[in-house]
């Protein structure tokens, strides 16, 4: 039947939507189960369950115009799909080719923007604004995928598929561990408060991520007792000092910064491969040290401030055989610069970001001024995933 008017082009676009939507059904299990990225499978699984639902919102407006449901061959999707299966068949499983799934994704999910944002003008044209509704309701749905696409890969897969290029024989090995306060003298009997300028109580001292070849402590972990949504955060050890009987800890950072701070699991951190520890320990880096770049791949703490350890953990039984402690102090002519606070991340405008648009070094900017981006493979439960900002009104037109 030839298109004459609006109504039947706006009809010809939900059965096309329609037919994608029903290929990307059945792709997505694929996509998923070829992810190495636990967050990246969880991703298609959940967009998976979503695309199930705007099946039967199309569905649902086809039976409104009394448009029987018509299977079309081909199309677009099915070209993103053909095309994305053979890129992903030369591509060695690993974070290579997440990085390669990703990009297949976005690929179809900017066809499904550019097709649910026309088809919602229409629908808006044609005065059926509870279709339209519907539309952007799905539109706001692909958009936040796409969003969380974008975060996946700027905020480690990318990365992690660019460390491949290091030899294995040459790569730096993480050497952060864990030592618990049970296992520091000082604090085994008695618990160590932490408090601010202004009084606010910001939890206790639950223990030190230490180098393990200097026995240098480089993070406190603080149990912040309920306020802190992870429960521990880790601070540079830089930015906290102690009374005079080092019985009670004192820093100038209030909560709602601390609040921007990483958190921390020791049974996570202490159940990583050595590859996850190398990524763990460069992205808590980036957090506190933007400016400074790894050397050789190796995070560098010597001569600054807010790694520059404090004198009292140098001395007495802070320093005993049980707890591993063994400072180098850092060189009188450092020339670091004070200890500063996280910066904020930047507000979420609500506005729909493309990949493809994005100045890469405002990106890697982003990346290292939002502590809430390296919010830590370490959590103790996969599932606990930050919450995405809603994508509200994008409009393709």
């Amino acid at each position: 039947m030839p298109t004459v008017t609006l109504r039947d082009l706006y009809a010809a676009e939900l059965h096309d939507l329609m037919n994608a939507e029903k290929q990307i059904v059945a792709e997505l299990p694929v996509m998923a189960s070829r992810a190495t990225s636990i967050r990246l499978r969880r991703a298609f699984e959940d967009h998976l369950a979503e695309t199930k639902v705007h099946v039967d919102r199309l569905r649902l407006l086809l039976e409104q115009l009394n448009e029987p449901a018509k299977g079309i061959p081909g199309g677009a999707v099915a070209a993103l799909i053909e095309d994305a299966r053979r890129r992903l068949d030369d591509t060695e499983r690993g974070e290579t080719l997440d990085a390669a799934l990703i990009a297949a994704a976005q690929r179809i999910e900017h066809y499904e923007l550019a097709s649910y944002g026309t088809t919602r003008s229409y629908a808006e044209a044609l005065g059926d604004y509870d279709a339209a509704r519907i539309l952007q309701q799905t539109l706001d749905e692909e958009g936040h995928t796409d969003h969380l696409l974008t975060k996946l890969a700027e905020r480690g897969i990318n990365q992690a598929a660019g460390d491949d290029v290091l030899q294995e024989s040459t790569r730096y090995r993480s050497r952060l561990r864990f030592v618990g306060v049970k296992d520091v003298p000082e604090a085994r009997e008695r618990e160590v408060h932490l408090h601010n300028a202004v009084g606010e109580h910001l939890g206790t001292l639950d223990g030190f991520v230490v180098d393990s070849q200097s026995g240098r402590p480089i993070y406190y972990v603080i149990d912040s007792r309920g306020w802190f949504a992870g429960r521990r955060y880790v601070v540079p050890v830089g930015q906290i000092d102690a009374d005079d009987g080092a019985t009670a800890l004192r820093t100038t950072l209030t909560r709602a910064e601390l609040a921007r701070y990483p958190e921390f699991s020791p049974s996570a951190f202490t159940a990583m491969d050595d590859t996850d520890a190398l990524r763990y320990e460069r992205r808590l880096h980036r957090v506190f040290a933007p400016d400074i770049k790894p050397y050789d791949g190796r995070p560098v703490y010597e001569n600054l401030s807010v790694y520059r350890t404090p004198t009292w953990l140098m001395t007495g039984v802070w320093m005993s055989d049980s707890s591993g402690f063994a400072v180098t102090p850092p060189r009188a002519d450092s020339d670091a610069g004070p200890a500063r606070p996280v910066a904020p991340p930047p507000p979420d405008t609500g506005a729909y970001e493309r990949t493809t648009s994005r100045d890469p070094e405002a990106a890697t900017a982003e990346r290292r001024s939002s502590p809430e981006t390296e919010r830590m493979i370490a959590r103790g439960d996969e599932s606990d995933k930050p919450r995405e900002p809603r994508i509200e009104q994008y409009r393709e037109r």
